[in-house]
């Protein structure tokens, strides 16, 4: 789970990250209750409003090719790794499995990539204090020669994905995230919040 945090009033009066937005996106911060998705990250930065191993951005320009279109150049010039679900590519369909629990819409961006101490934060506004629970939607992938295991990683609200050459088995599922019994889920005041 990613916790959500009330920051003090000096954390936000010195935090230099905004809230996403460009052509396509605006409105302010990601509203809760809502889908919350990772890709639209705060703006300001590495240091600021993210932390990536490298510079390289390894969807939009890389696995995507940077070819004018918004999903292949999202967020391009910034070091997250972000790119998006595709179906019905022809010869080589790269999002279509038919052991798929759960099929993601077509063109939804995420985060992948990800590796240990990487970060970023997301500006949500909760609009309703309550008890929320959580759906994550990831990406379960199977390697030849690893019975009964498998690297998992799991990211808020989006899918998340490694692309490996010799990746044998892709699975989008839903994972709902249970709390121990008599737990309640996690309780969001309103007002501004990170995640």
């Amino acid at each position: 789970m990613l916790p959500a945090i009330a920051f003090s009033q000096s954390f936000l009066s010195e935090y230099k990250g905004l809230p996403y937005h460009d052509s396509r996106v605006s409105g302010g911060a990601q509203k809760i209750p809502g889908r919350v998705l990772c890709a639209y990250h705060d703006l300001g930065g590495e240091g600021v409003a993210y932390h990536d191993s490298d510079p390289q951005n390894h969807g939009s320009g890389e696995l995507n090719p940077a070819d004018g279109t918004y999903l292949n150049e999202f967020r391009i010039h910034e070091g997250v790794d972000i790119s998006y679900t595709k179906f019905n590519r022809k010869p080589d369909p790269i999002d279509d499995n038919p052991f798929d629990k759960v099929v993601p819409p077509a063109d939804l961006l995420y985060v992948g990539w990800t590796e240990p101490g990487e970060w970023f934060s997301i500006t949500v506004n909760v609009t309703e204090t309550g008890t929320y629970a959580e759906r994550v939607l990831f990406l379960l992938l199977s390697f030849p020669g690893v019975l009964g295991r498998a690297p998992v990683r799991i990211v808020a609200s989006e899918p998340e994905r490694q692309h490996k050459q010799d990746r044998a088995q892709e699975d989008w599922i839903f994972l709902h995230v249970n709390y121990p019994f008599d737990t309640p889920g996690p309780i969001l005041s309103g007002g501004v919040r990170f995640l």
